[in-house]
């Protein structure tokens, strides 16, 4: 689409609002070049309004914009409000009143990236470009020990499983290998007297997105992991899979603080505007 920009991030979000609704908005995102890159108005500044603090977001930090929600009336046409939503915060809910229909603009594993909508005197409706979230590597917990095990990336974690005694013995993992389920396991069951604890998620719109996890540490350096916790994007946290009992426990937390269109909601009043995505042209 002619005159859409090449983006990568959403960098801030500027919004002014008047007894109608959203009056106006306004986007400054991170371009291709790494440069930040002033939107364009979409509303109008020409009536009494009040401009709210606008809401930064920090792509350095690896803050990325995961979902919008918010509510349009169907009499006026106007979005009233607006609430925006990173893996890092919440912005406060932007706007004069939550009344109306309430929309959710947001994808399982996604950053939103650009946004389109309708706009003339207030804010008529908005939608918005998505693509994947970047893919991080953390590094393991525990001494470089043992045999090392990679099971590289996959479309999700469908169930997490340990065996354990004292020390997790053994841990398997199925993943969702383009629809199909394919299991994994690193440690060993054999001669082991012990239990077994599992985790199923609900994939795919159930993701993990942290893990705690202890492990003990001896004289020599040798380090066993004796338990693991899940968090997932439901907001749901599993039971400590392993032992949490015993002495001289390491904590220690894995955590990431790390296109596609998704329509407008709202109405196709005003004129129409479309910041476009990374693929714009």
């Amino acid at each position: 689409m002619s005159g859409m920009m090449e983006l990568t991030s959403v960098k801030k979000i500027h919004v002014r609002y008047c007894f109608e609704g959203i009056q106006n908005i306004i986007f400054d995102y991170v371009n291709k070049h790494v440069r930040m890159q002033e939107g364009p108005d979409h509303g109008s500044t020409s009536h009494q309004g009040f401009d709210l603090e606008p809401f930064a977001i920090n792509h350095l930090d690896k803050e990325y914009l995961l979902s919008v929600d918010g509510y349009y009336d169907e009499t006026s046409g106007v979005i009233q409000t607006l609430q925006f939503k990173t893996n890092m915060k919440t912005s406060e809910v932007m706007g004069y009143e939550e009344k109306g229909t309430k929309f959710s603009l947001g994808c399982n594993r996604m950053m939103i990236i650009g946004f389109h909508g309708y706009a003339k005197d207030n804010l008529n409706s908005l939608g918005a470009y998505f693509t994947t979230l970047p893919l991080t590597k953390l590094e393991h917990k525990g001494k470089h020990s043992g045999k090392h095990w990679d099971d590289g990336s996959y479309q999700g974690i469908r169930k997490v499983s340990v065996h354990y005694d004292a020390y997790i013995r053994c841990i398997g993992f199925e993943y969702d290998n383009k629809g199909q389920v394919e299991a994994r396991e690193h440690g060993s069951k054999v001669a082991l007297i012990g239990q077994d604890a599992e985790f199923v998620l609900d994939h795919p719109d159930e993701y993990v997105t942290s893990i705690k996890g202890k492990f003990t540490k001896w004289a020599s350096g040798e380090t066993a992991i004796t338990s693991l916790t899940f968090k997932t994007s439901k907001g749901r946290t599993s039971p400590t899979l392993g032992n949490v009992y015993g002495d001289n426990h390491v904590d220690f937390v894995l955590e990431s603080k790390d296109a596609e269109k998704l329509e407008a909601h709202g109405g196709d009043v005003g004129t129409s505007w479309d910041n476009g995505g990374a693929d714009g042209g």
